[in-house]
């Protein structure tokens, strides 16, 4: 049977790409931070409603038959401190892939995160200390602090998801193409302009275009920006101010901004 080398190694190469798994983009990871903030929310409130169930056991039944819901406790906090590890591993890796994005927030409230849940494991152990030796007012006040921990916890986490979402917004950046607009029709002609250029209004800092073409600016990040030319030597545009934005992006994945072109 006679092989197609080149068809063979297409197909090798197609087989290849397809199992390379994909590099994940600092949104994804942003998600990935998303997804283990409300594991720790979801951890917490797990344990919050062991707490209060042994409350019910202990304090109204008086039943000293606790260690199951302890153990709970325990197995949440566990899971918690492994999801406050994943986000600050997600938190960095998106910081390293995009220079817009401020870890500092969400590092520190995973770190409070990790210590409350030292705090917790403490409350745990000395609740079940003082139920097994019947010390019920100690037990009542340990349970309140208990709670309160637990509540702090569950308030970090929804800090931690808001300020990813956030950073989401931040991280997304845009292709923007210029498109020059004479007499109502778009212009391909020569000009002497001297080049365009975009300013962030939120950052004040200037983006030009970048290697793909004098018109085309490549990885802008997001934001409201105001686009111009510097004047050529009988030209000139106007300038416009665009908020850059996914409903924008056209089939071919750039924004178009349009500038008013005058010429003498």
């Amino acid at each position: 049977m006679k092989i197609n080398f080149t068809t063979a190694l297409g197909s090798f190469l197609l087989l290849f790409a397809f199992h390379q798994p994909l590099r994940a983009t600092a949104i994804d990871d942003l998600n990935q931070v998303i997804h283990f903030a409300d594991q720790a929310k979801d951890n917490a409130k797990n344990a919050r409603e062991a707490t209060k169930d042994l409350a019910v056991l202990y304090f109204q039944l008086n039943d000293d038959h606790i260690d199951g819901y302890i153990q709970v406790i325990f197995d949440e906090m566990d899971e918690l401190e492994e999801a406050a590890d994943e986000i600050i591993f997600f938190i960095n890796r998106a910081a390293g892939q995009n220079a817009n994005i401020d870890p500092s927030d969400i590092q520190d409230w995973a770190g409070e995160l990790e210590s409350l849940e030292d705090q917790v494991r403490q409350e745990a152990t000395t609740l079940q200390s003082q139920i097994d030796s019947g010390q019920r007012r100690e037990a009542r006040a340990t349970y309140r602090r208990l709670l309160t921990l637990l509540r702090q916890q569950i308030n970090l986490a929804k800090e931690i998801k808001a300020e990813a979402i956030e950073l989401q917004a931040v991280a997304q950046t845009y292709d923007v193409r210029i498109e020059l607009i004479y007499y109502g029709q778009v212009y391909n002609g020569n000009t002497t302009l001297g080049g365009f250029y975009g300013i962030n209004q939120y950052r004040n800092e200037t983006f030009y275009p970048g290697f793909n073409g004098d018109n085309v600016f490549n990885n802008l990040p997001g934001g409201t920006y105001t686009f111009g030319s510097f004047d050529g030597y009988f030209d000139g545009t106007g300038t416009t101010q665009v908020t850059l934005d996914p409903s924008l992006i056209g089939p071919d994945g750039f924004i178009v901004v349009q500038l008013s072109y005058w010429s003498e």
